[in-house]
């Protein structure tokens, strides 16, 4: 399989291939540019650069693939389990393409907020069995309290 390759995305660089990823920035490095996004630790220091060693299909960078979209990952196709920039999502909706016309197509922030909210359900009811059982410790340990005083 033939590695695919991705420009840069500093305009100016844009005519040399990508070695890097930069996720933080969201931008393709060459490898002119790599020494300066490197060295520069007071601006970059916590961004990690991911080489393009491999295929860049085989690296989520957040960005879509398809040559010349180069546009973020903003959509998803359920019915095609795949994520989608919006020249995808344009061309899945547009009429001239019968294959995708009738997808069923979301905004991964609607995706991320719904999964927030199952995730805060989850958490609420979690705590609330855990605070259930603490009441019946509780009330087990003032049982056991009574009866030694009893006891005594």
């Amino acid at each position: 399989m033939e590695k695919m390759k991705q420009n840069c995305s500093l305009e100016e660089h844009n005519e040399f291939d990508s070695t890097n990823f930069c996720p933080i920035c969201k931008i393709f490095i060459c490898n002119k540019l790599e020494k300066y996004h490197s060295y520069h630790s007071i601006l970059f220091k916590n961004h990690q650069l991911f080489p393009f060693d491999k295929d860049v299909n085989e690296i989520f960078t957040g960005f879509c693939k398809i040559e010349n979209h180069n546009l973020e990952l903003a959509y998803f196709c359920k019915d095609h389990n795949e994520l989608c920039c919006a020249k995808c999502f344009v061309k899945i909706k547009s009429k001239g393409n019968d294959q995708h016309i009738n997808c069923n197509v979301c905004n991964i922030e609607d995706i991320i907020m719904r999964k927030k909210i199952n995730l805060l359900k989850e958490l609420s009811n979690a705590l609330q069995s855990s605070i259930e059982k603490l009441n019946i410790i509780l009330e087990k340990i003032n049982k056991n309290k009574e009866e030694v005083k009893l006891d005594i």
